[in-house]
């Protein structure tokens, strides 16, 4: 069993990623083939967390995104900008929090910060006196554009040496994670005050 030698390389557990683990172990060893359900049962890398390295690629992509856009009077919910702009008008502050993942008291917050800040505003939906659509301002407009333009040269220093068509697959798979781990029963609020890219 390959695991009987693995004591003897636990300095390599610690310093190789899996992929360069694998190659290791398998010389070292003199075999020909390493199961990688074997590896995995053994292993306790770091690296083996994605919630950990997602966390720390958004901190990293966030804090560049704020640099480009360091210009604005506002220094966060600039996603929600963008998704406000698609709606051309028509999402309701329910909707908006639906297509975001925010519950309903990080939505409110976001709307109330924006909205002090002149970047949107709450109108009255006709036929609904309970329903209020979510609408950009005349100097949400420029902002709008620019914060696309960051997003649009972030993505590419992010995915830097990466191809078109593997960027297409990246972004597929994210969303499935996404989807894998949202409970089917109920979205899971976004409540934390990190999340504001």
């Amino acid at each position: 069993m390959i695991i009987q030698h693995l004591p003897r390389y636990s300095s390599l557990l610690q310093a190789k990623p899996i992929c360069e683990l694998l190659t290791t172990l398998t010389v070292r060893t003199n075999r020909t083939l390493v199961s990688f359900v074997t590896i995995t049962y053994v292993t306790v890398m770091p690296t083996s967390s994605i919630g950990y390295w997602c966390s720390i690629a958004a901190h990293q992509y966030f804090a560049r995104l704020q640099q480009k856009l360091a210009h604005l009077d506002i220094t966060h919910w600039f996603y929600v900008l963008l998704v406000i702009d698609e709606g051309k008008g028509t999402l309701s502050q329910k909707e908006l929090a639906d297509k975001l993942d925010l519950d309903k008291v990080a939505m409110t917050r976001a709307l109330d910060h924006l909205g002090e800040k002149g970047y949107v505003e709450r109108c009255a939906c006709e036929g609904d006196r309970r329903k209020h659509l979510i609408k950009l301002t005349l100097k949400a407009k420029p902002a709008v554009k620019a914060i696309r333009k960051a997003y649009e040269e972030l993505n590419s220093e992010a995915l830097l040496g990466v191809n078109k068509a593997d960027r297409a697959a990246f972004m597929a798979r994210l969303m499935l994670v996404v989807k894998n781990l949202r409970p089917a029963d109920e979205p899971v609020p976004v409540t934390t005050k990190r999340i504001h890219p």
